[in-house]
């Protein structure tokens, strides 16, 4: 009984070349789905939107699993990592970023950032639960959370969807509007 599993590089590389080349066809396969399956997720949270480009992309191991970039006043850019730990989750997060940016109103982006701060009881909360994933995952949220609030934010609405962080008052309400949007 062989093992399942995947190949390492050197039993890959002693692969016929016909074997590595069916091998590498189902993986491309494999992410090209993933990557429209996540492309259609996002699009079925945020809307249709003509001006939000979402790219998908296989990342290298310690590196970003997602990015929001607003590129002028109207359009915008979601990059998304298919093979990242919980996809959906980072398109949470992203998603987070672009509806801060594209459909909040001031008031509920500065609930947002006043519940948010640096020293407030949902920071410090945000702040164990990142570090708890962090241990468990060998990553370093953490740093930026500490370092970019804007991380902070998107990070606590990524834990609050996973039901991982309470929110309540007007910042439950903020993101509750969020959660019915996507």
């Amino acid at each position: 009984n062989a093992a399942v599993g995947p190949l390492t590089q050197e039993e890959f590389n002693n692969l016929p070349e016909d074997a590595r080349f069916a091998a590498l066809d189902t993986f491309n396969s494999v992410m090209r789905e993933r990557g429209m399956a996540l492309r259609s997720r996002l699009v079925e949270m945020l809307g249709n939107d003509p001006n939000l480009v979402v790219k998908t992309f296989l990342a290298e191991p310690g590196s970003p699993v997602g990015s929001y970039t607003r590129v002028d006043s109207l359009k915008s850019v979601v990059s998304l990592a298919f093979n990242a730990k919980n996809e959906l989750s980072v398109a949470s997060h992203e998603g987070f970023h672009y509806a801060e940016d594209r459909l909040l109103t001031p008031a509920e982006r500065q609930i947002v950032a006043n519940a948010l701060k640096e020293g407030r009881p949902l920071y410090q909360q945000l702040l164990a639960k990142v570090q708890q994933y962090d241990s468990e995952n060998r990553t370093n949220l953490a740093d930026e959370v500490a370092a970019v609030p804007a991380e902070a934010r998107a990070y606590a609405f990524e834990f609050w969807k996973r039901g991982e962080l309470e929110a309540q008052g007007a910042l439950q309400r903020v993101f509750e509007k969020l959660r019915a949007f996507f």
